[in-house]
């Protein structure tokens, strides 16, 4: 199963997207399309829907506030279907109501209509902003919207990007201060603002190579808690004892230059399931040693507004654990080719019957529930990483 990246790039449908003819907006001469605009958030590259009317960028209401939620610049959005009236408050907490963020596979500038809505700012009717009604969603343009709740909107030409700066932006778009790492082997630490991680590698005299790299997750109400909670996974690995045994073979003649243990780059991506925007974390890892090669992944699930781990059974409502676990096993040994790979009646230290509901390792992906198994821990030969669909959610 090939997992994506969250590559934070325009994704090829927005490069089609020009290729496709104008439409107008209902009843005028409007021209809406698409638009192939970047924006960045605070430095952050970021994707969503946006489009391009008249010349000028316009952008969902509800994905800026998502995107400057916990900035000085955060402000709320209230909806009254009674009366119409679209209710925003400066400094307001923003709370997602889900599809934040989504680009929606279809284009929906036919639908454009100007809005009729009454917009109230801090509790006072504002006419002056440019707002358009797109595939059900408020649209505004950029540039009135950030003079209206404070936050800068600038323009970089050279790269077509609409740039977003809260008033509380350092220039920075990594952490104030990295994590304190505790090791009692030589690490290194820095922040790549190009891959949006906190890399940390060994930095001895021994013939060993070790890193263990985080993403930096941003542009979430829940992403201090978060990069907290991944901070200490990193800081554990450092302190593990399992370094010790690593270094042990290193610092021996007989496998110099063969050993070396390694974390690829993690990666996240935001996942919008039942109303809840999900943040799912992959970090990798890899070791070769002594002519043997390891690798696979470990898997979290955080909560995008709260930052807490999202506990897999809320996917399974009502199932005792042990029903989770059996169907686990039961879609296991259904594989057609299971009998060839998967091992099911080792040692207890290697039976993955023996596994509890957290002992698996769960991610979301394309509308789907999947647990990840790393190289030899369904199989004991060199038969490599699986993945297995255990339930298709709504």
């Amino acid at each position: 199963m090939k997992k994506r990246a969250l590559a934070l790039l325009l994704t090829a449908a927005l490069l089609f997207s020009l290729l496709i003819l104008p439409a107008q907006a209902a009843g005028t001469n409007t021209v809406v399309v698409r638009s192939p605009q970047n924006l960045t958030v605070n430095g952050f590259l970021v994707e969503c829907e946006k489009y391009n009317i008249d010349g000028y960028n316009y952008f969902k209401l509800r994905d800026i506030a998502y995107l400057l939620s916990g900035t000085s610049s955060q402000f709320s959005v209230g909806w009254d279907a009674v009366s119409g009236t679209v209710s925003i408050v400066s400094g307001g907490s923003y709370s997602p109501v889900g599809g934040e963020l989504e680009e929606p596979d279809r284009d929906n500038s036919a639908t454009a209509v100007k809005s009729s809505q009454t917009i109230l700012i801090n509790g006072a009717v504002n006419s002056a902003l440019s707002a358009y009604n797109i595939g059900g969603s408020n649209f505004f343009k950029l540039a009135d919207l950030g003079s209206a709740l404070g936050f800068e909107v600038s323009y970089d030409g050279a790269t077509n990007t609409a740039v977003i700066t809260s008033a509380d932006y350092t220039g920075s778009a990594g952490p104030a201060a990295l994590p304190v790492l505790s090791s009692p082997y030589p690490v290194e630490q820095h922040y790549d603002p190009a891959s949006q991680m906190i890399l940390s590698s060994y930095a001895g005299d021994l013939p060993v190579e070790i890193s263990f790299d985080i993403p930096y997750i941003t542009g979430v109400p829940g992403a201090d808690a978060i990069n907290s909670q991944l901070a200490a996974l990193q800081q554990a690995f450092w302190a593990d004892e399992t370094l010790a045994y690593v270094m042990e073979y290193a610092a021996d003649p007989i496998y110099t230059d063969t050993t070396y243990f390694y974390v690829h780059p993690g990666y996240y991506e935001t996942i919008s399931c039942g109303g809840t925007e999900i943040i799912c974390v992959y970090i990798p890892y890899g070791w070769f040693m002594g002519g043997v090669n390891d690798y696979g992944s470990d898997c979290y699930l955080f909560d995008a507004v709260t930052g807490l781990n999202v506990d897999v059974r809320a996917f399974f409502p009502g199932w005792s654990d042990k029903q989770i676990t059996d169907s686990i096993l039961a879609i296991l040994r259904s594989d057609p080719d299971a009998d060839s790979f998967i091992n099911l009646e080792g040692e207890d230290d290697w039976n993955i019957c023996n596994y509890g509901v957290d002992d698996f390792d769960f991610y979301l992906e394309d509308g789907g529930l999947w647990v990840h198994f790393d190289k030899y821990e369904l199989s004991f030969g060199a038969a490599g990483e699986f993945d297995f669909l255990i339930r298709t959610l709504d």
